[in-house]
């Protein structure tokens, strides 16, 4: 083959190379995440340097350019073997193995050497050798050994994803045995006496390679977009599946609220005919007494004063009952604990001390509620307190800073007692209303308090121990809620509550 035409057809190659390798690398900064596109573009542009090293050495001219063409076409080469191992252990997707950098090591190790003055001898300008040189020995080893020790890597990278269920891979395994076997081809050819250079076939066997990768990107990017319509079909069909299972749960649910309220209606009636009927009969037991004729002065006052305490006592669940329904909302204004304590001090059922321990801090002291609802919160916990706990006994109202699960900052408030306290079975009911242990409770106390706490967006916990006694603990948020001002008053809290503490 005439050396002209072989340079010029190298040169061709490296055009090839060039134009495909822009064509990736700029699809590859069209759509960034692809980063296989970036390997391909830099694998052929390494190519492209190589063919034109290759294209430099054939030309018939003196040895300067056969030295230059060569260490190009070697430099080339080395980076090509590097890329296309990075290549393929991204497409293979496996991480960076321990042999990465030592092969590292030798490519930079053998780029210094081939730009070196000390490692050959240039061939005659009638019959340049490929690579266009008689090597050093030793360089000649080392080069061959890092080309065919990257093919078979690679070739071992792309068996593993081939059996791994990329079947493209194939095409890549076929090029790169395609691509080892030409070297080993010029390798004979090379030490062969009589060699030409029309005998060395590598550099035209890269171009199958390259058309073989270019192949394989397009199939497996074809594959992942069937997946990915697959994938969104399926989604599709069970977006569909999930709104019908949604609909059906919907349904459910509401015929569930329903039949929940229709249940917690007949509780509640049973409930408040159970509270009714008990003092109703107390009454008309007393009313067919006064009507006996032989009824003396004093048990005509003793009836009376029943009716009067049972009549009393149906107010007060009415008012209960009405307080209970009633929808809550929480005015939060800045009140002061110390205040609001004292109040509640001062309101205490006789023959019962209550001690506050406010820490002096004005983020803890002073509290973001609705003084009217959170004085019924505070009179209704102390009241169970001291009915709990024989005369003398002290009730404890601490107060300290905390948090919600969510991270939030609480202010938690504690009202403590050393009574009776109660088992578990009491403990899980406390909260139920119309649950009570006194006869002349309504049950709906306890209740009330965790509604009037939820209002202002805290929570009620009750720990308790049959003879050591029960801690009611409330959280509220603390600080000034979105759209009002911390800056605002504290609003004193003027508010007699004169009714009998439920529990």
């Amino acid at each position: 083959m005439n050396l002209d035409f072989l340079s010029g057809a190298l040169a061709a190659w490296a055009v090839a190379y060039s134009s495909v390798a822009l064509f990736f690398l700029l699809a590859h900064l069209w759509a960034r995440q692809e980063r296989e596109y970036l390997l391909f573009g830099l694998l052929l542009f390494a190519l492209a340097v190589m063919s034109a090293g290759l294209a430099l050495a054939f030309q018939p001219q003196g040895p300067p350019p056969h030295l230059l063409g060569n260490r190009v076409a070697m430099t080339g080469a080395i980076l090509a073997v590097a890329f296309q191992l990075q290549f393929a252990l991204r497409y293979s997707s496996r991480g960076r193995p321990w042999y990465v950098w030592p092969l590292v090591a030798v490519a930079l190790g053998m780029l210094a050497w081939t730009w070196s003055a000390s490692w050959g001898v240039s061939a005659s300008p009638e019959e340049p050798n490929v690579l266009l040189m008689r090597l050093h020995p030793n360089l000649g080893t080392a080069f061959s050994t890092f080309v065919l020790t990257g093919a078979v890597l690679s070739a071992l990278l792309l068996l593993d994803t081939y059996r791994r269920g990329k079947l493209e891979a194939v095409l890549l395994l076929v090029a790169v045995g395609l691509v080892a076997a030409a070297c080993v081809h010029d390798v004979f050819v090379l030490h062969t006496p009589a060699r030409r250079a029309s005998e060395f076939v590598s550099p035209h066997v890269l171009w199958v390679y390259v058309v073989a990768m270019a192949a394989t990107l397009l199939l497996h990017y074809r594959g992942a977009e069937g997946r990915l319509a697959e994938a969104a079909s399926s989604l599709r069909a069970r977006t569909e599946e999930l709104r019908r299972s949604h609909a059906e749960l919907e349904k459910v649910q509401s015929e569930l609220v329903r039949k929940e309220q229709l249940a917690a209606v007949g509780e509640l009636a049973a409930s408040i005919a159970h509270e009714v009927r008990n003092p109703l009969a107390v009454i008309v037991n007393a009313n067919a007494g006064l009507r006996r004729g032989t009824l003396n002065a004093e048990d005509r006052e003793t009836l009376l004063s029943i009716i009067e305490e049972e009549t009393e006592r149906l107010n007060r669940l009415v008012e209960e009952l009405l307080r209970f329904a009633r929808p809550v909302s929480a005015r939060r204004s800045a009140v002061s604990l110390l205040e609001l304590c004292e109040d509640v001090r001062k309101n205490a059922p006789p023959g019962h001390e209550v001690v506050a321990e406010i820490p002096d801090d004005p983020t803890v002291e002073t509290i973001w509620v609705d003084p009217t609802l959170f004085r019924v919160v505070l009179d209704n916990l102390v009241g169970n307190a001291c009915q709990s706990m024989p005369p003398g006994g002290v009730v404890g109202i601490k107060v300290h800073q905390g948090t919600f699960e969510d991270g939030r900052d609480a202010t938690v408030i504690e009202v403590v007692d050393h009574g009776h306290g109660m088992d578990t079975p009491v403990l899980q009911r406390a909260l139920h209303p119309f649950f009570t242990t006194r006869p002349s409770g309504t049950g709906l106390g306890l209740p009330i308090v965790q509604r009037f706490v939820e209002a202002h967006g805290g929570d009620l916990c009750l720990s308790s121990h049959p003879g050591t006694g029960t801690t009611a603990r409330l959280r509220i948020p603390r600080g000034a809620p979105v759209g009002l001002s911390a800056h605002e008053p504290k609003i004193p809290v003027e508010l007699t509550v004169n009714e009998e503490h439920l529990g």
